[in-house]
């Protein structure tokens, strides 16, 4: 009976590992969607001025929608800053609960 408990607890204790371990992975990837090549990361998006995607129709801003990789081909493309400091936040978060858990991760710079 003893050896079923020390097995019990030891499956315990990895399935709480794995758990903290896909929530610091889960912290990684937002940081990197936050930074994604996508129209709503650029600095130009929505201003039909700067971006060569939106235009001006009949007073109205036309292009495209946030999550549109229309940006992956358009040269204008720059990384806001918001998007900037929200992945920084994000990875910083993940930093944080991987510290807090005690875990060995590798947190990748996000930002050149």
């Amino acid at each position: 009976m003893i050896e079923a408990t020390h097995f019990i607890d030891a499956m315990m204790a990895a399935d709480l590992e794995r758990s903290q371990l896909q929530a610091v992975e889960d912290r990684v990837a937002q940081a990197r969607a936050c930074i994604a090549r996508r129209c709503g990361s650029c600095e130009h998006w929505m201003k039909s001025r700067s971006c060569p995607a939106e235009r001006n129709v009949n007073g109205y801003s036309r292009g495209p929608s946030a999550q549109s990789r229309a940006a992956m081909s358009c040269g204008s493309y720059q990384l806001s800053r918001r998007s900037k400091s929200s992945a920084e936040k994000v990875r910083q978060d993940a930093l944080d609960m991987a510290s807090d858990y005690g875990l060995a991760v590798l947190v990748p710079e996000l930002i050149d």
